[in-house]
């Protein structure tokens, strides 16, 4: 799954792939940091970790991974 982070006064957007199995927890992360204020801590599937402030926190979208088509459409 792959989630977009949206920062405030930043145009670009951070951009995170992490295991399906996470997504209610990482979704309940980010409701917590929005009210509460405390930073939003991620880790993806290579092991880098991110760490956003949560009053800076603009929008965050999950969404499915797509798989790689092979071949020819006809």
């Amino acid at each position: 799954m792959k989630i977009h982070i949206g920062v405030q006064h930043d145009p670009r957007q951070i951009d995170l792939e992490v295991d399906d199995a996470q997504k209610d927890s990482l979704m309940k992360a980010v409701r917590d940091a929005i009210t509460s204020g405390t930073p939003l801590v991620v880790e993806d599937v290579k092991g880098r970790t991110v760490m956003v402030p949560g009053e800076k926190i603009s929008h965050v979208e999950f969404a499915a991974t797509e798989q790689r088509r092979v071949g020819f459409l006809g």
